[in-house]
């Protein structure tokens, strides 16, 4: 949940529920272009939020 946003860049499902994981695995198969977008948009998300200098300032903040 930290880095999905759920419907934008992947589909998040609750722990326990294989259900949920099956109905996502087949959106995924049933829709590439979704598929392709999702990864996308996350793929700029984590190089945003994620990257090594993001990480190493969230790091000292939380030592400070």
């Amino acid at each position: 949940p930290d880095i999905i946003d759920d419907g934008e860049s992947g589909i998040l499902t609750r722990p326990g529920q294989p259900s949920e994981i099956t109905r996502a695995i087949e959106y995924f198969i049933d829709k590439p272009k979704e598929r392709k977008s999702f990864g996308q948009k996350l793929q700029i998300k984590v190089e945003k939020e994620f990257s090594l200098e993001q990480m190493i300032k969230k790091t000292i903040n939380l030592y400070k």
